[in-house]
């Protein structure tokens, strides 16, 4: 509330991370409105985060105008498992919604309908949109079984799992995933481990999207490690945030922290930017340069695992991998 004509607006929602902010959400365009009314649910992770930033803006032809901006601080209020309406005024204009509180457990272990759509082989955006999850949850359950029973298993991602195990896995995960969240607990762990990486193979286009994965193939081979590590944000940064950062984002804080047991686990940052690299990082079917990067030389596994090093290196030092974006 508060405008006084018609406009087009939008909100963005971001958190802080490392005393940056990070856009987590941008609803779509209201058109032509002096009370816009959107009625979507976003699921934001908070995780690491103090405060949350508020921005509503005006669309016009030339540029976006701010005119709504509120910091909010999280407390302790915020932990509520019922919607609790908040009325957040910013300049001239009010703000109403509901928020709810759903702890790590919840959003994670949130089962999907079944459905009829493969889950493997397709888009992780389609897969997202189909389960209402900023995260698919055959990565959030496996991440959550692996770490729960395998993360200090000597070579966990590294060594194989059964084959048979592996294929109960993605036949359940596709058709009864309601089953899924229990058998993962009775297979072999390494097949668990497997069947994520199965899946993140399978993607038509890779997690990092085809787009960015030529581009960050060019940066790899950049001599200035400076200008490299720039590159590298910078087309990360690029990277849709759902579901794409998102996933990244959620992946690379989990094998950071199975690196952090590597006198057990064996499994270095190394040693898994050299697994997930190419599962992580690779061409699409009809990206015809980044196939033939790919087929041109063994060096393209190297790039691949350095990539993914770079980020995991950085979150494992506390540095943050997102970099803020100025504009919208």
């Amino acid at each position: 509330g508060g405008l006084t004509r018609p406009a087009e607006i939008f909100v963005v929602i971001e958190v802080d991370s490392y005393g940056l902010y990070f856009r987590k959400v941008k609803t779509r365009v209201i058109q032509d409105s002096i009370e816009p009314t959107w009625d979507d649910d976003f699921l934001i992770e908070l995780e690491g985060s103090g405060n949350v930033r508020i921005l509503v803006y005006e669309e016009t032809e030339e540029h976006n105008i701010l005119i709504g901006k509120r910091t909010l601080e999280l407390s302790r209020s915020w932990l509520r498992g019922k919607y609790s309406e908040q009325r957040i005024p910013m300049n001239d204009v009010m703000l109403t919604c509901q928020t709810k509180y759903l702890s790590f457990e919840e959003t994670i272990r949130r089962v999907p309908a079944a459905n009829p759509i493969a889950l493997f082989k397709t888009s992780i955006n389609l897969t997202t949109q189909k389960e209402k999850r900023a995260v698919p949850f055959i990565i959030t359950s496996v991440v959550h079984e692996v770490e729960r029973r395998g993360i200090t298993e000597v070579g966990i991602y590294r060594v194989s799992g059964s084959a048979s195990d592996m294929a109960r896995l993605k036949r359940v995960y596709e058709s009864k995933p309601y089953e899924a969240e229990q058998l993962i607990k009775e297979c072999d762990v390494h097949a668990v481990a497997g069947i994520l990486k199965q899946y993140l193979r399978d993607l038509p286009d890779c997690i990092f999207t085809s787009e960015a994965y030529s581009k960050l193939i060019d940066a790899y081979r950049n001599p200035d490690e400076g200008q490299k590590s720039r590159l590298y944000l910078k087309l990360f940064s690029h990277l849709p945030p759902n579901p794409n950062q998102v996933c990244v984002l959620f992946l690379v804080e989990h094998l950071v922290r199975v690196s952090q047991m590597e006198q057990q686990n064996k499994m270095s940052l190394h040693n898994l930017a050299t697994v997930f690299g190419p599962t992580m990082l690779h061409a699409g079917p009809n990206d015809k340069k980044g196939m033939d990067i790919l087929a041109s030389s063994t060096v393209d596994v190297m790039a691949q695992s350095g990539i993914l090093n770079y980020f995991l290196s950085r979150r494992a030092r506390g540095e943050p991998i997102q970099i803020l974006e100025r504009t919208l």
